[in-house]
């Protein structure tokens, strides 16, 4: 499936640039946040926030919460980096 019937569409959406006339400001919010945690300072912070968590409370939500920011973040820089490379037409 490719265009609009992708059932990957709505991943892209989440994470590609800022549409100030689609996007919520949950939206907007959520993406500055991943576009900060993107960065070479936010990837270390988020690295040793999620040690720290290891640390002190294993196999709990928290950790948890941490490894699911982490993949979001991973596939942020996925979908951002296509964007540049090929484009976009949605």
């Amino acid at each position: 499936m490719y265009g609009q019937e992708s059932v990957r569409r709505h991943l892209v959406l989440n994470n590609a640039p800022i549409d100030w006339r689609r996007d919520s400001l949950p939206q907007f919010c959520k993406k500055g946040g991943k576009r900060l945690l993107a960065t070479s300072y936010g990837r270390r912070l988020l690295l040793v926030m999620a040690r720290i968590a290891e640390r002190l409370v294993p196999d709990s939500q928290v950790s948890y919460r941490f490894y699911n920011l982490a993949i979001s973040v991973a596939i942020f820089r996925g979908v951002r980096e296509g964007w540049k490379r090929y484009g976009a037409s949605l």
